[in-house]
């Protein structure tokens, strides 16, 4: 169920995150957590990259935030197979070129 308020009982609606994943209670300051980088990767391959509906599976995180998680984690697997690229341009890119589930 997407996020938003229930007009009925004006409770806000959270979206859940994939099962068997969990979120930690406590964030400490703006560090990205482990299950929070799966339910990102998860999210994509199954809908693509829709930001606004992967951060509504992230309470507390922005669409934009996400985004840059992902081009930040993609930089990285793409860096440790020796393709080094900064940024969603490069990284978009090299993805369009060698595919998306290298």
């Amino acid at each position: 169920e997407a996020a938003g308020s229930d007009a009925s009982s004006g409770e806000t609606v959270e979206a859940e995150p994939p099962a068997g994943i969990a979120l930690p209670e406590e964030r400490h300051g703006d560090m990205w957590t482990e299950d929070e980088d799966e339910i990102i990767e998860r999210a994509v391959q199954e809908q693509g990259p829709m930001w606004r509906n992967i951060a509504q599976l992230l309470p507390g995180r922005t669409h934009s935030g996400c985004r840059n998680r992902w081009v930040r984690m993609q930089e990285r697997r793409l860096a440790q197979a020796g393709v080094h690229v900064t940024g969603a341009t490069g990284v978009m890119d090299v993805l369009r070129r060698i595919g998306a589930t290298w």
